[in-house]
Order: structure tokens, then C-alpha cells, then sequence
């Protein structure tokens, strides 16, 4: 395992696993965003958003409301809190007894890691909001790297540099945001990652659709504060890097498609469920 003063990238992405299944519901302080005193569109919502997000609580307070079949023989299910309110949502591939069955890969090595905090901003029944959990990455968004930290897609780390990324560990997410409230997905937020260290979320660029048609007509590139553009959207000759692998790519039109399918199922789930009423606002 270890040889050298070197981990293999093999055992570091070994405990990088280890460390996102442990992590999916453990308690974790607070990102330290400031939380905006109104809700408007995406990009004012969003420090919100990331303020939930990293702040957890215990499975036991939260309750399995309703689960319905979705698309592929799929299902969604919806999730509450203590007040009542139903503040997450998952899609699974086995029906769910319980919470613990649904998200807890100690409860059961089977549980999804599909989920997502949701939000309804304007109180109309229906999800306009999604905070989609990716997993735990090493994010470091001030700032730059150790001088020498390895590149590529299955870097050999030293003892030093396995200690600073996991110091570095965070969860991460996807956020979408339907605003206009017709039901797609009008803008993204994804996390970026360095082109020559993959392994490093260097920050976070933006999707819209401003005339709210389903074409992403304006993109950009931000480091902590949404409203501070570092720089465009990170590209490749396949299109917007909107994952790890800096090779692969997509288009910015079929990326909101997509989560408009996906807000569109949690929707349905909601109406089946008729749970609107009982939607985090």
C-alpha cells in the first residue's frame, strides 16, 4: 500500500470512496455563506442553497413521506423534516421501506445516492429549485494548490499532499432552478475542476437561459461569490466540462433538457403524492 513516502492512485481513490460513502449523511459544519434575508432568482437564492446544503442533520429527523414509480422502473420518493415540510428528494431502483433504506449505505449497501435537497420559492405546489448531491471531492476555491501537487486522472500522492486533499474534502453538488416557474430547468450551477488536476474543484460556473426558452445563451465562471465572474464557462471541443473527466463535454441546450426531465419526474412524484402543500418554501 505504501511504498516510497507514495500512496498509489489506486488507494487514493479507494479511500476517496470510503470517504463520500461516510460522508452522504454525516454531520458537517456550516459553509459559512451568508444567508440572503429574501428569496429571489437563482443566483440571489443561491447562497442559500449552499448554506443548506452543507449544513446536516441526523437521518432520524427526517421521514419518508411517499414513493412513486418513475420512469425505467425507477423510483422517487419525497422526504421531510421534523417540521413536516418535504425538503429532499431521491430516485432509487428498489422501492424504499424507510429512510435508512433509502440513503443509508450502512442500513444498505443498495441506497442511492441520488438525491437532492428541494425547494418550492413561490409556493405554487411544485419544485423550482433542486440542490443535487454529486458526491466529496477536494475543493479549493481560494487560492491555488501546493506547488508539485500531481496532475491527471489518477494522480500518485505523497503523504503531505493525501493530507492537504483531504483537509480539502467537501461535499458537492449540481443546483438547478426553474425561474420562471413553468416547469424546466432554466439555469445550472456545476462545479469546475482543474483541467490539468482533475481531481481539484477549482470553483463553479453558471448555465442560463435567459429568455427561459431552454437555450443557454449566457454562461460564467466564478470562484466563491456567484455575483464575482472569474472567467467563462470551462469549455472543451465537446462543450461545457460539466464533469470530472476534463475530455468529456456537453451542450448547454441538452444539459437543461435533461434536468428538465429529471425536475419533471420529481414533479410528477409530487402531484401523485399531493404533496405540494407540504414543500419547503
Amino acid at each position: 500500500m505504501v511504498g516510497g513516502g507514495e500512496w498509489s492512485g489506486r488507494w487514493t481513490r479507494q479511500l476517496f470512496r470510503v470517504l463520500a460513502g461516510l460522508a452522504v449523511f454525516a454531520l458537517a459544519a456550516s459553509a459559512g455563506a451568508a444567508v440572503p434575508a429574501t428569496r429571489g432568482d437563482f443566483v440571489s437564492f443561491y447562497p442559500l442553497a449552499l448554506h443548506e446544503a452543507h449544513t446536516r442533520h441526523p437521518l432520524d429527523q427526517y421521514q419518508l413521506v411517499c414513493t412513486r414509480p418513475a420512469t425505467g422502473g425507477a423510483y422517487v420518493s419525497l422526504v421531510a423534516d421534523t417540521s413536516g415540510a418535504v425538503v429532499l428528494v431521491a430516485i432509487s431502483r428498489e422501492e424504499p421501506q424507510n429512510v435508512r433504506s433509502l440513503l443509508d449505505p450502512k442500513n444498505n449497501p443498495r441506497a442511492t445516492r441520488d438525491w437532492a435537497y428541494a425547494w418550492d420559492r413561490n409556493g405554487d405546489g411544485k419544485i423550482d429549485y433542486l440542490v443535487y448531491y454529486l458526491g466529496v471531492e477536494m475543493v479549493v476555491t481560494q487560492g491555488a494548490l501546493p506547488e508539485g501537487f500531481p496532475g491527471g486522472m489518477r494522480p500518485a500522492l505523497n503523504m503531505n499532499q493525501l493530507r492537504f486533499a483531504l483537509e480539502h474534502m467537501r461535499m458537492t453538488f449540481y443546483y438547478a432552478a426553474d425561474d420562471d416557474f413553468d416547469g424546466r430547468v432554466d439555469a445550472m450551477i456545476f462545479p469546475y475542476h482543474d483541467g490539468k488536476v482533475p481531481m481539484w474543484v477549482k470553483g463553479h460556473f453558471v448555465l442560463r437561459s435567459t429568455r427561459f426558452d431552454g437555450h443557454a445563451d449566457r454562461d460564467w465562471a466564478f470562484r466563491d461569490d456567484i455575483t464575482r465572474l472569474s472567467g467563462p464557462a470551462p469549455r472543451n471541443a465537446h462543450g461545457y466540462r460539466v464533469r470530472i473527466d476534463p475530455s468529456a463535454g456537453a451542450g448547454g441546450d441538452g444539459v437543461l433538457a435533461h434536468w428538465s426531465e429529471l425536475l419533471g419526474e420529481f414533479n410528477a412524484a409530487v402531484r401523485a403524492c399531493g404533496a405540494g402543500p407540504r414543500l419547503r418554501r
